[in-house]
């Protein structure tokens, strides 16, 4: 999971993505949690939370341990299932921007901290499947790619924008992976940008920059709307 420092959610988005990351886990499952904002200092991609559920025995090695180690392995099972989940919740929710907290600057480092995530921790993830969860408002402004100008939305061109990041060489390595957007077109104080035609470019490019990442055959990229119809 990449979690957007620069996003301020309200506690109603809070929940809803806790409570969509929390559905989505299941037995087996390993969660790394990651934050982002821009490269400056104190502010670079960190990965804040890393831990794995245990799966519960199956039939054969049931058979071939005793009954008593048996349920004391369902009995550690039943209590890091409510007491991971309960680390799980504080991580998050420690790791979104609350109005307290500032910051100086307001730039967006999506597709850098993208980059660094996929190869250095998805890239090198054994796992059969994986899923990465993005909760970000998917508003770039960073060297390669800013989406505003003057202060507000541009309309951009989207193949243009993807020449830029290949051209950086800062695709990401996300082969196989799948991929969810939550808090598309976020604002701090709950309004939401009315003109879709700034909105559908926007949401074009990342599709095309999820695309590029990988195989089409192997790669899914969905959006989850939060709020937004257009994004």
């Amino acid at each position: 999971m990449l979690i957007d420092r620069t996003v301020v959610p309200d506690d109603k988005l809070n929940s809803e993505v806790v409570k969509k990351t929390l559905g989505y886990l299941q037995p087996g499952d390993r969660l790394s949690v990651a934050t982002f904002s821009a490269f400056a200092k104190g502010h670079y991609t960190e990965l804040v939370f890393t831990g794995t559920f245990d799966r519960p025995l199956t039939e054969d090695q049931r058979g071939n341990i005793p009954i008593k180690t048996a349920r004391a392995f369902d009995r550690c099972r039943a209590i890091q299932q409510q007491k991971g989940t309960a680390l799980i919740k504080a991580k998050l929710l420690q790791s979104f921007t609350s109005d307290e907290e500032s910051y100086d600057f307001d730039n967006t480092e999506l597709i850098g901290a993208l980059q660094t995530l996929s190869y250095d921790l998805i890239g090198k993830s054994r796992a059969q499947t994986k899923t990465l969860l993005i909760f970000s408002d998917m508003l770039e402004n960073s060297p390669v790619v800013s989406v505003f100008r003057k202060g507000s939305v541009r309309i951009i061109n989207p193949a243009t924008e993807l020449a830029k990041v290949k051209k950086a060489g800062q695709l990401p390595g996300l082969e196989g992976t799948n991929v969810y957007v939550i808090g598309g077109g976020w604002l701090k104080d709950g309004k939401l940008y009315q003109d879709s035609r700034r909105l559908r470019p926007l949401r074009q490019f990342r599709k095309q920059l999820f695309a590029a990442s990988g195989p089409l055959n192997n790669h899914i990229f969905m959006i989850i709307q939060r709020l937004f119809n257009h994004f």
